[in-house]
């Protein structure tokens, strides 16, 4: 017995594709991307950034929004320390994080940033097993406490005067 062999020519098609934002406007845009695939984030293009402390095995994290759906999640075990992005809708969210050990984080932290670096929220358990913050995007910054302008007026010329009380 001999061997026998046979050429038969074929050709193997296979699509190569990489999904991605393809919109040049979105904070998440892909300029490798050959299918969209519906990620583009035009606006509130937010940072989780994580820092995982002594103990990021221990941590999980989600953010849930007004309805309770959660719109993202690190579980434990998956807790990637560093910036993860995330595009969240206008609206109010919970951060949400769990301990699995139940001795909090050990100096870890999850931050919500925006993107012109204002802090939306900060969590940190310092101890046992749960945490929680509620914050809105867009960031919208907190008036000082007790100040108010009790009085204004304008005279003639340029005599004008403000009455300013820290109450």
């Amino acid at each position: 017995g001999g061997v026998n062999t046979i050429d038969v020519p074929f050709e193997i098609l296979i699509p190569l594709t990489t999904p991605g934002c393809m919109t040049a406007a979105a904070c998440n845009y892909n300029v490798d991307a050959t299918e969209d695939d519906g990620s583009c984030c035009i606006t509130n293009c937010n940072d989780g950034v994580v820092d995982g402390g002594a103990y990021s095995s221990e941590m999980s994290w989600d953010i849930l929004d007004n309805t309770g759906a959660v719109v993202f999640e690190q579980a434990q075990g998956s807790v990637a320390t560093g910036a993860v992005f995330l595009c969240l809708e206008d609206g109010e969210y919970t951060l949400n994080g769990i301990d699995s050990y139940g001795d909090g984080w050990n100096g870890g932290s999850v931050t919500i940033i925006d993107e012109n670096d204002n802090v939306l929220a900060l969590l940190e358990i310092l101890s046992g097993t749960t945490g929680s913050v509620a914050f809105a995007v867009p960031y919208v910054p907190e008036a000082p406490a007790g100040i108010f302008f009790s009085e204004y007026a304008e005279g003639s010329s340029h005599n004008k005067y403000l009455e300013i009380y820290n109450g």
